[in-house]
């Protein structure tokens, strides 16, 4: 009787007995699939427990354009103007839940890993330029959210071998670690948004 019933109208066309009947069948059936189905169950939980704790990392990097340069005369009467190395910052923001406290424990960029401080910041966080402009709409970066945002700043390079690198970072550009109640975790990204230049006065 099971067998031949291949559609739900025609489980509706059986009187209440056997439909009650064939419901409990279906029911066994799937309450036996479900045990089988536990270790896939346990690999999706892990999984987005992994990316509740740390929702979202935003990487950016930006050129910082020195003002105005120290200007020197040699004995000859000529100018001579300083040339400043040329400097990049990497403004890095993790978004995790309200509530929540991570720990950052590494920050690498390119394969090399920074020294870093961290800070709470609100959103919505806008992009820098160093120019105020009347009339001028800043660039929104990170919308405002209920979220927490912790501000990422990488600061000095440390030695780190070339095996330690290749471990942690693989083929991606900014790998930050954290830790979360004492359980490890990391969060990744291989693309950087580059921002319009810092003009410093």
């Amino acid at each position: 009787m099971i067998e031949n019933i291949s559609s739900f109208e025609g489980l509706l066309n059986l009187n209440s007995l056997k439909r009650i009947s064939v419901l409990f069948f279906y029911v066994i059936i799937f309450v036996h699939h479900l045990q089988h189905m536990k270790p896939i169950i346990l690999i999706v939980s892990l999984f987005l427990a992994h990316h509740i704790q740390a929702q979202k990392l935003y990487v950016f990097s930006q050129r910082i354009v020195p003002g105005t340069r120290q200007a020197t005369m040699d004995k000859d009467g000529n100018v001579k103007q300083e040339k400043r190395k040329e400097l990049w910052k990497y403004p890095l923001y993790l978004e995790i839940p309200a509530g929540k406290k991570i720990v950052i424990t590494e920050v690498w960029l390119n394969g090399e890993r920074y020294t870093f401080d961290t800070a709470i910041v609100k959103g919505p966080i806008h992009a820098e330029t160093g120019l105020s402009v009347p009339g001028q709409v800043e660039k929104i970066l990170i919308p405002a959210t209920n979220n927490q945002i912790l501000n990422i700043m990488p600061r000095e390079k440390l030695n780190i071998t070339t095996k330690d690198k290749r471990k942690i970072t693989g083929q991606k550009k900014v790998v930050v670690c954290y830790t979360k109640n004492g359980k490890p975790g990391y969060r990744s990204s291989d693309k950087i948004q580059e921002l319009p230049d810092m003009l410093m006065q």
